[in-house]
């Protein structure tokens, strides 16, 4: 009986150097990859400083906006009636919203299955109304930031570097959020486009909801970015005027979505024979 005792003992003692064995090994082999990376690195630091690049000039636009960012499920209510009409109708999904009702619906669609949405609402009164409400929120943690692909891009390849020039409008207090070196070519305005962006965490529940990942839900009501409004300032500052000017929103194109798309072939038209000058 005690043999056999001392054989288990034997038996755990060798199972605790394995263990501590395989735990100090794993250690040195994160080492040496940790070495390896950091010596790439260092190499790669040195090349940065080693090779001598001219500045470069990168043109990036069309729009701008300013995000306001909110805890999703601490601003929004879920109340019995969502659930109703959660419980009595089809998965909800819409890209225009027009009232509060669909609003909710269709976060409610998104929120469930964790999926990123930005939705567009052509109805003024709602979308101010929830931005009033999101900006001086007591428990929602509402703040401020610099919005628009083409602004935040443009910031960070300044902070690179480069010598940008950003066409898009904004107002001049989002002006102050913007890198003083990216020179800006739309004029200023006396309102920015605001996006409302709803953010949750992977497990946040709302009402009956849970939400399997984290993600957001972007609603908006943009006026400027639609229309480019700053392309014709952009044009005019790179000394191109060989499109017609009369594209402006104005009665000789009553059709929005004609418009549009007008406005999407001259900015392909643009960009195009900016390229070719270029390659000369």
């Amino acid at each position: 009986m005690g043999s056999v005792s001392s054989y288990f003992s034997l038996l755990t003692v060798l199972s605790v150097f394995a263990a501590l064995f395989a735990i100090i090994y794993q250690g040195y082999l994160a080492s040496l990859d940790l070495r390896s990376l950091t010596d790439i690195l260092k190499n790669l630091n040195h090349l940065e400083f080693a090779v001598q690049v001219s500045k470069p000039r990168v043109a990036i636009g069309y729009g701008s906006c300013s995000d306001l960012y909110v805890k999703a499920v601490d601003f929004l209510n879920f109340t019995e009636a969502l659930q109703r009409s959660l419980d009595q109708t089809t998965p909800f999904n819409v890209d225009d919203i027009t009232t509060e009702d669909e609003f909710l619906q269709s976060f409610a669609y998104y929120f469930q299955r964790g999926a990123a949405a930005e939705r567009f609402t052509g109805n003024k009164e709602l979308f101010q109304k929830l931005v009033r409400l999101a900006k001086k929120h007591p428990v929602a943690e509402p703040r401020w930031a610099l919005g628009g692909n083409a602004p935040v891009i443009g910031s960070r390849l300044a902070s690179e570097g480069a010598e940008v020039v950003l066409a898009a409008k904004m107002s001049s207090k989002l002006k102050t959020h913007l890198r003083p070196d990216v020179r800006l070519t739309g004029s200023l305005i006396e309102e920015d486009d605001i996006h409302l962006i709803l953010e949750y965490k992977t497990g946040d529940r709302w009402g009956t909801l849970e939400s399997p990942r984290a993600n957001r839900y972007i609603l908006h009501s943009d006026y400027h970015n639609p229309f480019i409004t700053s392309l014709e300032e952009f044009e005019l500052w790179a000394g191109y005027s060989a499109v017609d000017q009369t594209t402006r929103r104005t009665t000789e194109y009553p059709d929005e979505l004609k418009e549009r798309e007008l406005l999407v072939k001259r900015v392909l038209f643009f960009a195009s024979s900016r390229t070719n000058e270029s390659r000369k």
